[in-house]
């Protein structure tokens, strides 16, 4: 605790990651508990699907807390007609 704030064990890392022109932000936040990453996407292209909004969860607890681990991409897609 610092003055009025409980501060939790654990650390948080932010990142940025570039590839192919394609910029994609995480943070992993870190504990005794697990792992847990949070990802913004942002908008891609892969073929005739177009995918927008797309964020990452993703995570993984110790086998102690007993809680089932997460992965889960979720985003607004569209799939373009193949003439």
């Amino acid at each position: 605790m610092i003055g009025d704030i409980e501060v939790v064990s654990g650390l948080s890392l932010m990142t940025a990651v570039t590839a192919h022109d394609h910029t994609m932000q995480a943070i992993a936040h870190i504990s005794d508990q697990g792992v847990v990453f949070d990802s913004d996407l942002g908008n891609f292209k892969a073929g005739p699907i177009e995918v927008k909004n797309t964020d990452l969860d993703f995570q993984i607890f110790n086998k102690t807390i007993q809680k089932p681990a997460k992965f889960e991409i979720s985003g607004k897609t569209k799939i373009k007609e193949l003439v």
